[in-house]
């Protein structure tokens, strides 16, 4: 929860800023402290709509995070499909080295003669033999 929706929640107070009209206002509103304050407040379907609503971005964000992070469909889907609302969790994706320079290869990220460069001084640095030229 961001400070502003915290100080919001104990204060009863929204602070709204634009910078595209550089100003900013700030009022007071609930939503209701409880569940149940809330749902008296707005409806029920008001509340779990949000609810659903804040839950798919989160659970999104989730399944993102592990496909940026070069996680394949299947432990994607795994992270959807386990994702709690309101759990904080760890993804801890093993990255394929070599999947990892395949694709920098593949989208002109590096190019051959970056990625020969790169390989022949790791092997310099292992005292491993450097001549990698075609």
């Amino acid at each position: 929860m961001s400070e502003n929706n915290k100080k919001a929640k104990e204060t009863g107070i929204i602070q709204v800023r634009s910078p595209k009209a550089d100003r900013e206002v700030e009022f007071e509103k609930t939503f209701g402290d409880t569940l149940q304050e809330s749902s008296e407040l707005y409806g029920e379907d008001v509340v779990h709509s949000i609810f659903c609503a804040q839950a798919v971005i989160k659970c999104q964000a989730k399944v993102r995070q592990v496909m940026d992070k070069g996680g394949s469909n299947e432990e994607a889907i795994a992270a959807g499909q386990g994702f709690t609302p309101g759990v904080i969790t760890r993804t801890k994706i093993a990255l394929d080295p070599i999947e990892q320079l395949a694709s920098q290869l593949a989208s002109g990220e590096i190019s051959k003669d970056d990625l020969r460069e790169k390989l022949e001084a790791r092997l310099a640095q292992l005292g491993a033999a450097t001549d990698l030229s075609e």
